[in-house]
């Protein structure tokens, strides 16, 4: 976990070091997109398992230290767009919560039309209890995928399905995981 802090500083920095070149450069809305709850994710649950049952969820089955470091990374990003705000006030800057328009799908996926036997289940992959296996990766031969992508929120362990990207598009072009909050106009572009 001590490389991932390190790594999680440096992605802030060139977030922050990114964000004030563009504006710099005259953009004046941004959004900028949280991280996703990564202890729910296919690949990380497979490569950092736990024997101690108390490290998962009962509610959603994701890893909890996982998704604690991932709201870590998020609590800071959003400082950092506060300061930002506050630096750059012709600017709207806008969060984009990616880690509850996902977590949605782990904890309530019938909600969504994911069966909850494989919410974290690839739908391209082989192997382990999650259908994960890093050194047989989607698109290498003999690793098939699932029949019907559209019941699956994760693709190849590293990636969510079109079904799960259309809900968190919705979710976020309705405004409900933005801050500040904003909708974005229906109306087609002319």
């Amino acid at each position: 976990m001590g490389t991932s802090l390190v790594l999680g500083g440096f992605q802030l920095l060139a977030s922050a070091c990114l964000l004030q070149g563009l504006i710099q450069k005259g953009a004046r809305t941004l959004v900028v997109p949280g991280t996703f709850p990564m202890g729910c994710w296919t690949c990380l649950l497979t490569i950092f398992p736990s024997d101690n049952s108390s490290d998962y969820d009962p509610q959603s089955g994701c890893l909890i230290p996982l998704n604690n470091f991932a709201s870590f990374h998020n609590s800071k990003l959003q400082d950092g767009i506060q300061a930002m705000r506050k630096k750059f006030p012709q600017a709207n800057i806008i969060y984009a919560n990616y880690y509850n328009a996902f977590l949605r799908f782990f904890e309530s996926p019938e909600l969504y039309g994911f069966p909850k036997d494989t919410v974290h289940s690839a739908c391209c992959g082989v192997g382990g209890p999650y259908n994960y296996d890093p050194t047989r990766t989607c698109g290498q031969p003999e690793v098939p995928s699932c029949g019907n992508p559209s019941m699956r929120v994760i693709w190849d362990g590293l990636h969510p399905t079109e079904a799960a990207s259309k809900h968190v598009f919705r979710a976020l072009s309705s405004g409900e995981f933005l801050h500040p909050n904003i909708q974005f106009s229906r109306q087609p572009c002319a």
